[in-house]
């Protein structure tokens, strides 16, 4: 009977990760399904514009425009999958992981000062890393992984576009959430990291958009 129930949870689980990252995918498929009509209207815009005479400044400014957002929605896209994975690594991580194994979490709760840049995206790197790889589903833990990987250049842009957070402050954001994992508060986790990849993705779109009035 055990057995039996430790089975149906294990597919209830595998069955919700399923689902949700179905979810991611079609949002994926959706942002960049969005980007490429851009791209075409933006294209069928500039021939329209040349034809009828128009200023070409004008016609290659609307371009630029278009494929600025188009870029906007790629990112928003990267970083809903990496909630996604990310929220679900740390529920898992919570219903599996040993003692023992959380504990190791206390790694990441300071850095040597001062705290130098490159240094500090590393630690990011090594921290959401370790939530997948400890989240007890190697499907997961590598999907997971994909993701974190194309997300340096996202977190530089992030950390260095806050004129109101340090570096500091993303550790102490990192801490809040191992204090909740510790404690195996999975509602204070989820909610603390759907805060953190939120707050992340807010200031990356708000620094691109800057760029794209400046040029």
């Amino acid at each position: 009977l055990l057995t039996g129930g430790l089975s149906l949870w294990k597919d209830k689980n595998e069955q919700n990760f399923q689902l949700k990252k179905m979810e991611a995918d079609r949002e994926m498929v959706r942002l960049e399904a969005e980007s490429a009509v851009k791209i075409a209207e933006a294209n069928a815009q500039i021939a329209q514009n040349v034809q009828d005479g128009e200023a070409f400044a004008n016609s290659q400014k609307y371009a630029n425009q278009t494929l600025v957002d188009s870029n906007l929605s790629a990112k928003a896209g990267k970083f809903t999958s990496f909630m996604v994975y990310a929220t679900e690594c740390i529920v898992r991580l919570i219903d599996q992981a040993s003692d023992a194994t959380l504990a190791e979490l206390d790694q990441f709760r300071s850095m040597s000062q001062p705290i130098e840049l490159p240094d500090w995206i590393d630690y990011n790197r090594r921290f959401h890393a370790f939530l997948a790889e400890r989240c007890g589903n190697s499907r997961l833990a590598r999907a997971a992984r994909e993701v974190l990987e194309q997300f340096d250049r996202l977190t530089h842009m992030s950390v260095t576009s806050s004129d109101s957070l340090s570096l500091a402050d993303f550790i102490a954001q990192h801490v809040a959430m191992i204090d909740a994992i510790q404690r195996r508060d999975k509602r204070q986790a989820i909610a603390l990291a759907r805060d953190h990849v939120e707050g992340s993705r807010r200031r990356v779109l708000d620094a691109l958009e800057s760029l794209s009035v400046i040029a």
